[in-house]
């Protein structure tokens, strides 16, 4: 099964942003998945010599999204 998810770093409100169109928030393997993303995009961050910022000072957002039942995206035929 394929599904689609978006990860978002928003700079400004100070928190990441995961949309997810199979897993809801309380789903473990969507929790864990998500903090190794974070780590990752962190790393890569400081790995370019960009800024320094309070990244572990962000929160982490989990807005409801259409979710698929089928391997297909949300209203796709």
């Amino acid at each position: 099964m394929q599904h689609w998810f978006l990860f978002i770093v928003d700079l400004r409100d100070e928190k990441f942003i995961v949309l997810d169109s199979l897993f809801g928030p309380d789903n473990i393997l969507h929790r864990e998945s998500s903090q190794l993303l974070i780590k990752n995009f962190i790393k890569a961050w400081y790995d370019r010599g960009l800024p320094r910022l309070r990244f572990e000072d962000y929160g982490i957002m989990f807005p409801r999204v259409p979710k698929q039942n089928d391997g297909m995206t949300a209203g796709s035929s």
